[in-house]
């Protein structure tokens, strides 16, 4: 029986070199190093030798040319800020520029040419002018709570109003409307057909409303009014006691809301809560005043109060 032996014969040692083929996860066979035992020689990493010479002298020209770059771009900018601060002045001497058209917007009760006389455009004005005195002094108007302006390429201003809005008239004789801060609003209620609550002038003392009183009692009607719209086409008029009381009368059911200022949400909330009972709970007996002046109660009266 043969044998057959792979690999070196018997008896010769050390074996002679075989080389490796098998793979390598690095893509290629191992040195014949590898291969007899022993590890090979890796070379050392060189050192980087200094920039001497032209090196360093390229070095500086770049830096100087960045420190000229610098100064160049801060001179552009300057120049360029220094001359939109001074363009204004100059385009507002070109007539194409000069203002042939003024458009109001946001106003209602203003008027186009009230707006333009309350700020006062002088003749040959250019768009380039002063906007910010245009807009004071329109804003200086009765009818007036905001103003702004702007201009519009190449000839056009725009004034932007928000109005004082009226919330009640009161008799001076003449019904004249008030805004909620008791100013008097150069506005015709009747080219207007305005509804809105009258403020009594006098007091239940005999007294005239001052400054201060007609300020709160407008105040609250324009109070009432955001706190339940629904209630504001109801309110009649309104009128202020010798003791600072508040007396609303409403005409959807006919009766009155007394109380102290300032009135709250949740106060009203809780007297129209108590209105509704008392009309569930008695139908066709409307009280005539809802009282909200004690603390944590809801008086119902069917019978005229007392002044007090």
């Amino acid at each position: 029986m043969s044998t057959t032996t792979w690999g070196p014969s018997p008896g010769r040692w050390p074996p002679p070199f075989v080389p490796v083929i098998s793979a390598s996860p690095w893509g290629q066979a191992p040195s014949k190093a590898w291969a007899n035992g022993s590890s090979p020689s890796f070379g050392k990493r060189r050192r980087a030798k200094p920039r001497t010479g032209r090196g360093t002298e390229r070095q500086g020209r770049g830096s100087m040319r960045k420190g000229l770059r610098f100064v160049l771009v801060t001179a552009l900018l300057g120049s360029a800020a220094l001359a939109a601060t001074q363009a204004p002045d100059a385009l507002a001497s070109v007539a194409y520029f000069q203002v042939d058209q003024v458009r109001l917007e946001g106003a209602f009760y203003l008027r186009h040419d009230e707006a333009v006389a309350a700020a006062f455009l002088p003749e040959g004005l250019s768009i380039w002018g002063d906007l910010e005195g245009i807009a004071e002094r329109l804003g200086s108007h009765a009818l007036v709570a905001e103003a702004r302006v702007r201009r519009r390429l190449p000839s056009t201003l725009v004034l932007q109003v928000r109005e004082r809005q009226p919330v009640a008239l009161l008799p001076t004789p003449a019904l004249v409307p008030v805004d909620a801060e008791g100013r008097i609003l150069p506005i015709d209620p009747v080219h207007h057909d305005l509804d809105l609550p009258l403020l009594r002038p006098i007091l239940e003392d005999g007294g005239a409303l001052g400054p201060d009183e007609l300020r709160m009692l407008a105040g609250e009607v324009a109070r009432v009014a955001a706190l339940e719209p629904r209630l504001a086409a109801s309110v009649s008029e309104a009128a202020l006691d010798g003791w600072g009381d508040v007396v609303i009368h409403i005409l959807e059911p006919r009766t009155t809301l007394r109380f102290r200022p300032p009135l709250t949400r949740g106060r009203l909330e809780e007297g129209f809560e108590v209105l509704a009972d008392a009309l569930e709970r008695t139908p066709g007996r409307i009280p005539v005043a809802i009282d909200l002046r004690f603390a944590e109660q809801v008086v119902v009266r069917y019978t005229s109060p007392n002044p007090r």
